[in-house]
Order: structure tokens, then C-alpha cells, then sequence
């Protein structure tokens, strides 16, 4: 799924003016839900490519795409200075767990593991990244990604990354990302808030700015 959010990079999506709704609506497994959008976020007027519809992984895994929000003022400011919230699940994946505690307790042994950090910055990860961006963008893409597990709540597993990106031979900036795993109607859910690593934007207040976005999810009335 970083792959997906790695590819708001490359959006050229103009965001809508307010106003805005109070919140988004959407549906995992069969329940409906809805996100309240936080204070200086707009819907773009165009999504894009990795935030549209399901998608599916190389090993089949369907990764429906829930909401997706940027910035107002870093998307209307251009060059790349963009900063997005984008939240999906996935759809035919059961993890097996009975309660958000329980998963979240397995999920932290294993995103926190030595092994798991390390296969986050292995060359074979950038790759499947990269082969992924470029089937959508159509570009080469170049990626180096560094990864820190950052503890579990009540409420999500968060990981940090850090990815380099160059396009052709050319630099074109870098992506702080700060990523909560959860459980939400039995499923497995991801929360992505990212923003450019010169954006000014550290890993602490973007992990509390998406724990504030996963604890305002909450069924329909």
C-alpha cells in the first residue's frame, strides 16, 4: 500500500475551494462509516491514480481506496510542496483477529521486528515500489526507503518512512510519510499522512495530526 501513497508525488490534482463537506462517507466490509475532514483539508477536484477505486497487489490482495484529502494551502501552492491524508483497507484479506486489541498486539510484533524494518529499505521493496509507480505513471523511478517502527496505541501500529525519489536522472524531492495500521469491521486498514521532507513537517506532529484522523472514524448514525 506505500506504493499508493508514494504516488501522490506525481498528483497534478487542483483541490476545490470551500465549501467543503464536514465529512467523508465510505463503507468497510459491509458497515458504513465517516471521516470528518480535518480543519484545512479539501477534497481535490480530481483524485489521483493510486487514490481511485480498488487496486489490486501482485498477490491479489484488493486494496480499496477509502478517502483522500490534501492540504489546501501546500496543494494550492504547487511544486511539489503537497501534504495528503489517504486511507484505504483491505478488502478480501481477513485477518483473523476477533477485536482491534488483538490485532494490533500481533501487528506490533511483526511491524516492529528487526526483519520487518529491514525488508522495508531493501533494494527487492524499492523495486516492487518502482515497478509499481512506473506502471502508473509511466516515468523510470529511482527510490531509496528508510524505515522506523514508532510503537502501537490503542488505536494503530505507526511506521515512518522516508523515501528519495529521483525521475529520469533528476531529483524530484522526497517524501516524509508517517503510516497507522488498524483494524476496523474485521478488517486491516491504513492510514497514510505524508508530506514533503523539506515541508517543515516532522514525525511526531505528523503522527499525532493522523492519530487525531483515525480516532475521528466512527460508524453512521
Amino acid at each position: 500500500m506505500f506504493a499508493l501513497a508514494a504516488l501522490a508525488l506525481f498528483a497534478d490534482a487542483p483541490v476545490s475551494q470551500p465549501p467543503e463537506p464536514a465529512a467523508l462517507a465510505f463503507e468497510i466490509s459491509g458497515r458504513n462509516y465517516v471521516m470528518p475532514i480535518p480543519s484545512g483539508y479539501c477534497v481535490p477536484q480530481q483524485l489521483p491514480v493510486g487514490a481511485r477505486g480498488d487496486q489490486s497487489s501482485a498477490a491479489g490482495v484488493i486494496v480499496a481506496n477509502l478517502a483522500y484529502i490534501q492540504n489546501c494551502q501546500t496543494a494550492n501552492e504547487g511544486g511539489g510542496n503537497l501534504r495528503f491524508i489517504h486511507l484505504k483497507y483491505l478488502k478480501n484479506f481477513n485477518p483473523g483477529a476477533p477485536s482491534r486489541g488483538a490485532y494490533l498486539a500481533s501487528a506490533a510484533k511483526q511491524m516492529g521486528s528487526t526483519t520487518y524494518v529491514g525488508e522495508q529499505e531493501s533494494e527487492a521493496f524499492a523495486d516492487r515500489v518502482e515497478s509499481r509507480m512506473e506502471d502508473v505513471t509511466g516515468k523510470k523511478i529511482d527510490a531509496q526507503i528508510s524505515a522506523v517502527h514508532l510503537g502501537r496505541d490503542d488505536l494503530c501500529v505507526y511506521q515512518a518512512r522516508t523515501m528519495k525519489i529521483a525521475l529520469a536522472g533528476d531529483a524530484v524531492g522526497a517524501l516524509r510519510m508517517v503510516s497507522c495500521t488498524t483494524w476496523i469491521n474485521g478488517r486491516v486498514a491504513s492510514i497514510d499522512i505524508g508530506s514533503p521532507s523539506d515541508g517543515g513537517l516532522g514525525f511526531g506532529a505528523m503522527l499525532r495530526e493522523l492519530r487525531a484522523v483515525a480516532a475521528s472514524i466512527a460508524p453512521s448514525k
